[in-house]
This record gives C-alpha cells, sequence and structure tokens, in this order.
C-alpha cells in the first residue's frame, strides 16, 4: 500500500473517530461527572490569572489542592480561541481521537503490516471504557493515554535513531505533568527489565538508562508536587484520604466478566492467546515491552492500587496491541492453507464480530455515560445560585455536586470528591449522609450549623445517592424555605440555627 493512501486512510479513520465521538458528546449540553466541571473551573483560572488554584477558598469551605495542571493549560489555551463549553466538549474528544495514530504505529512495528495496523488503529475507536469513559467527561486520560502510547513507541524505536531517545525524554516530561497515572508506564518499564533478565535476553543499554532515568524523575517529580500528602499520609496517598465507605466502590474488585464486556470479548482473547504463546514457548522483545505493560496494569488492578475504569483504560489498550500480534500470526498461517481465498470472508467476520462484542458494548456504556451527565434542572439550580447567593453562601450536596458548586454557582461547598488534606473525612462524609436521611430536624439543624450551611440542594441524584426520599424535617418552613424549584431539583434556604 502506497504511503500517501495509507496516510489517507488513517486521517479517514481518525476523522470518523473525531465525528463519532462528537456526534455522542453533543447528545447533552452538560458533562458526566462532578471533576469535569472542576477542570474547567482550573481552565478558566488559569485564562484569568495565568494560574490554576491551589489555594482554594471554596473547597471545603477552604482548603490546599494538589494536582498536576498541565491538562489544564491546555484546555485555557484552546479556551482563548472559543467558549469554556465548547472546550470541553472537543477538546477532550480530539485529543482521545489522536490515541489512533500511535496505535498504528505500534502495530505496524510489532506486525510489519500496514493493513493489519490500519484495521488495529480503526477497532480502537469501539474500546468500550476508554470510548464510554472520556467522550463526556473533561478528563485528563483523554491527553494521557495518547502520550503514554507515542511514549511507547518511542521506547520501542531507541535503539534506531538518537530523535527516538529525545522524543521518549521530551514525552515523559509531559505526560508526568498530566496525571499521576502515568507512572503506570514506569512500573511497565520496570517489568520489561524483569523479563529480558528473567529470559536472559539482552537488554539495550539505552533502554536501562531511560528506564532508570524515568523511574528516578517521576519519584523526585512526585515527592516535590505531593510533598505535604506525602508527608502526611505516607504510603497510604495512593488511597488519596477517600472515605471508607467509598473506598470499596473507587477501588473495585476486578470481576472478570465485567472486565471482559468493558474491553472487549477480541481483542480481551486474542491477548490471553498471545500472552501464553510468548511467555512459554517464543520470545520477542517488542512483544514483551507490550507484555510489560499488560502486566502492569493487571497488577495494579489485582491489588486495588488503582481504580477500576483507570486501570480498564490502560489495559484494554494494551490487550488490543497484543491482538494485532495475533492477527499477524493468523494470517500469516491462512496465507500458507487453502483458505488464503477467503481472506477478505474471515476479515468480514472478524469486523462483524467486533460490531457485536465491542461495537454494541461501546454504545451501551457510552448512552449509559451520557445518562448520568447533570440535566437541565439541576444545571439551573446552580447558576441560580451563582445568581442569587451571597458570596460567602455554603452549599451542601452530596460530593458528586460539590464541583459544580464551586464551578459554576462559585459558591462554598462542605464536601466535593478531591479528599486530600481534608481531617476526619469519614465523619464529614458521615455527617453529609446523615444530613439527608435523618428523620431528625433538631440532629440535622445541628450538623448544619456545624459546617455553618445555608442552603441545601435536594435532586433525585442526591437522594439516590444517599438511598432516601426527600427528608421530612425540610417541610418546616419556619426553619427551612424553599428559594429555588425545578423540576425535582429543589434548593432550601437553611434559616435556624443551634449554638455549638
Amino acid at each position: 500500500m502506497k504511503r500517501g493512501t495509507t496516510y489517507v486512510l488513517l486521517g479517514l479513520i481518525f476523522l470518523f473517530t473525531l465525528s463519532l465521538r462528537l456526534f455522542f458528546a453533543f447528545q447533552t449540553e452538560s458533562f458526566t461527572g462532578g471533576d469535569s466541571y472542576f477542570s474547567l473551573r482550573q481552565a478558566k483560572e488559569i485564562v484569568e490569572t495565568g494560574t490554576p488554584i491551589f489555594d482554594d477558598p471554596l473547597s471545603y469551605g477552604g482548603r490546599i489542592q494538589l494536582f498536576t495542571p498541565l491538562f489544564y493549560y491546555i484546555l485555557a489555551l484552546f479556551n482563548l480561541a472559543m467558549p469554556l463549553q465548547l472546550v470541553g466538549k472537543i477538546v477532550p474528544n480530539l485529543l482521545a481521537s489522536l490515541a489512533i495514530i500511535p496505535i498504528y504505529l505500534i502495530a505496524r512495528d510489532l506486525t510489519g503490516s500496514v493493513k493489519i495496523a490500519l484495521f488495529t488503529s480503526f477497532v480502537s475507536t469501539f474500546i468500550p471504557i476508554f470510548f464510554s469513559e472520556t467522550v463526556n467527561s473533561v478528563t485528563a486520560y483523554s491527553a494521557l493515554v495518547p502520550l503514554v502510547l507515542f511514549l511507547l513507541h518511542s521506547f520501542l524505536r531507541l535503539n534506531r535513531e538518537i530523535k527516538y531517545q529525545v522524543t521518549f525524554i521530551i514525552l515523559l516530561l509531559v505526560t508526568l505533568f498530566i496525571h499521576p497515572v502515568s507512572t503506570i508506564f514506569i512500573i511497565g518499564l520496570i517489568i520489561f527489565i524483569f523479563f529480558m533478565k528473567l529470559e536472559r535476553m539482552r537488554v539495550q543499554t539505552a533502554e536501562i538508562e531511560l528506564t532508570v532515568f524515568s523511574a528516578f524523575f517521576c519519584l523526585w517529580l512526585y515527592l516535590v508536587i505531593f510533598k505535604k500528602a506525602f508527608l502526611l499520609y505516607g504510603p497510604s496517598i495512593i488511597f488519596q484520604n477517600i472515605p471508607s465507605s467509598l473506598l470499596t466502590d473507587y477501588f473495585t474488585e476486578v470481576e472478570v466478566l465485567t472486565m471482559v464486556s468493558l474491553i472487549g470479548v477480541i481483542p480481551f482473547l486474542y491477548a490471553i492467546y498471545i500472552t501464553y504463546k510468548f511467555l512459554f514457548r517464543q520470545k520477542s522483545r517488542s512483544i514483551f515491552v507490550i507484555l510489560s505493560f499488560v502486566f502492569a496494569s493487571a497488577i495494579l488492578l489485582w491489588f486495588r492500587l488503582i481504580s477500576f475504569r483507570s486501570g480498564l483504560i490502560f489495559l484494554g489498550i494494551f490487550m488490543l496491541l497484543l491482538m494485532s500480534v495475533y492477527l499477524k500470526h493468523f494470517f500469516g498461517y491462512l496465507s500458507k492453507t487453502r483458505f488464503s481465498r477467503f481472506e477478505n470472508v474471515l476479515v468480514a467476520s472478524l469486523l462483524i464480530g467486533f460490531i457485536t462484542t465491542s461495537f454494541i458494548p461501546t454504545i451501551k456504556y457510552t448512552q449509559e455515560a451520557l445518562d448520568r451527565s447533570f440535566d437541565a434542572d439541576e444545571i439551573a439550580a446552580f447558576e441560580w445560585m451563582g445568581d442569587n447567593l451571597k458570596p460567602n453562601a455554603v452549599v451542601l450536596a452530596s460530593p458528586e455536586e460539590g464541583h459544580l458548586i464551586t464551578g459554576i454557582s462559585g459558591r462554598a461547598n462542605v464536601i466535593d470528591t478531591r479528599y486530600l488534606f481534608i481531617k476526619d473525612i469519614d465523619m464529614l462524609f458521615n455527617d453529609v449522609s446523615y444530613i439527608y436521611t435523618t428523620l431528625y430536624e433538631t440532629q440535622a439543624i445541628n450538623l448544619l450549623s456545624k459546617y455553618g450551611v445555608t442552603h441545601i440542594y435536594v435532586s433525585p441524584r442526591v437522594l439516590d445517592a444517599y438511598g432516601t426520599g426527600r427528608p421530612a424535617y425540610l417541610d418546616d418552613e419556619e426553619c427551612f424555605r424553599q428559594v429555588f424549584v425545578s423540576g425535582e431539583v429543589r434548593v432550601f434556604q437553611s434559616l435556624c440555627e443551634l449554638k455549638q
């Protein structure tokens, strides 16, 4: 296949991927997940002041935020050219769509086949977990995944030209400033060196040097950025001070059937076969590189050192790359048999299999993600609060809505989903839950006074989160006045106070 034709086809795959993502993203005007509004708030602050919000006066009524800020600067850069709402819809999907390029390059290096590489890049669009988690969320994973893949491509080519070593270092610096989950790449490199030594295969000097450099630089950088958190929490920082009652949900135990459904049945099965073949029967440096990252993702998931969905995103990507190796061996064997004349039929069958086992789950999980986005009544409530509440108002909601209170309303919240540096987080989380579920008005007022709450946000989403109906004490008009209503969304002003 001519190079020009290849580039045209790759460009068409990119446009198809981006168009499909934007089609789903614009099905709703809002975003999925409160963290999306945290990202947009940081981007807006960067545009206005040049720096993100590290000292946050609104989150938890005032606290220190620690994070790697580069993704928010990327959003802010695009915000100079388009409204923030469009930035949130377009930029994450644009970045995520770029993943098809390194997937093509890596698959081509692994298989030596342009056709298999193009096929792999096309079906990478339909990794259910990656598509659904990034299509309507303003998340750093949209940038992190393609960057990790470009890093992987550079590592595979370290010994070809010096430019790949320079590219590797530059991409590493960028990736580490996008999100701390990028440490999964460092772990993968270490496992690769271990594999090579175990199999008594020669490790190139550049591979060892860059692995050691990556590990120490990563350790140093995150010790500098998260120094206060490391001193306060020690190794338990990996759990991010998440309330005990939420840890089970956040670090979900790995369920095989769910994992296979979110990754895709065909990539999972083919990757398992290739893993067995190259661990026990054949040896290949490039395959060991990919296997190392599969093992890194699987180990972090198994020991619950990474959130379930974050781990599956990378596991799904790396397994898809192993699938391309299977296709190389399959079609290579097929060409030696009498069935070679049915190659087009088999390719068509493979595509049908992907549509059934990957495309349909992708649509299903994406629709579920869109259903979790905030509806018009919810957004209207936060916009009303921003226009009508006093600047010193404190609004109570569940952690999921906490970032909308600060990001849209510009008012202080009691709790949100970023838990680092919050003292007695279990007590705070349980107190918020108790306010929404208690039958006793006096105890609710006591807790509202404790946290200085001036307004209470009530919606079906909040009530579902706590498994309750609307608290009966809110009907007491002397202590709770309804100041906003839209559909089933309510905002109540707290009028009564108990001295602490």
